[in-house]
């Protein structure tokens, strides 16, 4: 750690922060919005694959909520219209 700590202040003049930075497994952290787990196929030990955070997917499904609540006065095809309007926004 301590040396890729100097390279990175030295050589690419980035600041790090000691607190977020450290090594550990990529199972123990989630970074903007996602984590890793590992994959249970035969042979593929040591392999990851993306999976969404916790805090990302409850933030989901309470933007769904209050889109396609049934009290609120729309047709399905505006439904729609909405959820993808949103998600193009985000991409934005």
């Amino acid at each position: 750690m301590k040396a890729i700590s100097i390279f990175l202040k030295t050589k690419l003049k980035l600041t790090i922060n000691e607190d977020k930075s450290g090594i550990r497994k990529p199972v123990q952290f989630v970074i903007l919005g996602f984590g890793f787990v590992p994959t249970y196929k035969k042979g593929d030990k040591g392999k990851y694959q993306l999976e969404v955070g916790e805090k990302a997917w409850k933030r989901l499904k309470i933007r769904l909520k209050t889109i396609t609540r049934k009290i609120t006065p729309m047709s399905f095809d505006e439904r729609i219209t909405k959820i993808n309007d949103r998600r193009r926004q985000q991409r934005s």
